[in-house]
């Protein structure tokens, strides 16, 4: 490191490896705060939601929920639901198995599910065991599967329950009540007795 000049007579120099800097490097300002949030911030990735994304969030087969569940886009259940779900695109996939109700747009069910189903498309596969009410716009139930409950059709276009038409017969009159639609002094006996029958 140090070495001798005897020809010069001069003090001996300090030689510097050339790795190492006698100068130290020059001060600079620490950054602002609102400048280092600014930075982490756009360092940070964003999440990406299923709903935007186009991909489904998953419980996968070795997965247990308790508790209620609800998605803004796909959610397949591969695993094990015990509470209720709610989402846009709800499928039990054959693994799956859920025991709650099932509110969604379309629903599919390939595994098991013990609770009701409300939804505008309800598909049941071949591999379904299904036991609760379904509640629905359009079914589709594949030969093989399995369900036990009511289905209800929902909407504008359902059947309702036929309407009664009520007819009045006469039998005798009553002291505190007036004559209404049936006269009892054109009726023989003077009382009214009511039946209903479908129409």
């Amino acid at each position: 490191m140090f070495s001798k000049n005897s020809s010069s007579g001069r003090k001996p120099e300090a030689k510097v490896a050339p790795s190492q800097s006698t100068t130290a490097p020059p001060a600079q300002a620490a950054p602002s705060p609102a400048a280092t949030a600014q930075t982490q911030a756009s360092a940070t990735p964003k999440p990406t939601s299923s709903a935007s994304s186009g991909i489904p969030s998953i419980i996968s087969e070795d997965l247990r929920i308790e508790g209620n569940l609800i998605s803004r886009g796909e959610l397949q259940v591969d695993g094990t639901v015990v509470g209720d779900i709610q989402g846009t695109n709800i499928v039990v996939g054959n693994s799956g198995e859920v025991t709650g109700n099932v509110v969604g747009n379309t629903v599919r069910v390939a595994g098991k599910l013990r609770g009701s189903i409300d939804a505008e498309k309800v598909e049941l596969d071949q591999s379904a065991r299904v036991t609760g009410d379904l509640r629905h716009d359009e079914i589709s139930i594949a030969s093989g599967a399995q369900f036990d409950g009511n289905v209800m059709r929902r909407g504008p276009n359902v059947v309702s329950e036929p309407k009664l038409q009520t007819t009045a017969t006469a039998v005798g009159p009553r002291e505190d009540a007036k004559p209404a639609s049936v006269p009892t002094d054109k009726v023989p006996g003077g009382s009214v007795q009511a039946s209903t029958k479908p129409v």
